[in-house]
């Protein structure tokens, strides 16, 4: 039920934001950018938890589509710095309107303060999958295995 929901909030989001050219993998990126300032490529795949080769390949399509601004950090040529565009600047008001509707829109109809225990259990799958180590797909190891920590 979980990957159902998330689907299908991730598809009525994406129906929502197209009109701004706006995808939902964006989300994590605009908020973490609207809420740093700028920071390398490094820094917000971890703010955001993506892994760097999927960052790598957001932050592309984002800079195409003008929602980014990237440029060679001064203290270390190898890397990027990465910045909200003024463009995106001013979508952000809008963009979190319509994620608030949406995550407002899918509780509706629950019982009178259950939001708060399914924003209590939600939180607790998040961090036993951030938790989560997944085998090596050449691994024999078989089931998954919860870091002790």
């Amino acid at each position: 039920m979980l990957n159902l929901a998330a689907r299908l909030i991730s598809q009525r989001t994406a129906e929502l934001l197209a009109p701004l050219g706006v995808a939902p993998a964006y989300l994590p990126v605009l908020f973490a950018l609207n809420d740093l300032g700028q920071c390398t490529q490094n820094e917000l795949a971890d703010r955001a938890s993506i892994v760097p080769p999927t960052m790598a390949r957001t932050l592309q399509r984002m800079e195409r589509d003008g929602l980014i601004e990237r440029t060679v950090d001064a203290a270390d040529r190898r890397r990027s710095i990465v910045k909200i565009s003024k463009q995106a600047e001013a979508l952000i008001p809008e963009i979190e309107k319509i994620a608030l509707e949406m995550n407002e829109f899918a509780v509706s109809g629950l019982p009178q303060g259950s939001e708060t225990a399914l924003l209590d259990i939600l939180t607790q799958i998040v961090d036993n999958l951030r938790k989560l180590d997944v085998p090596h797909p050449e691994s024999s190891a078989s089931s998954l295995v919860a870091d002790p920590a």
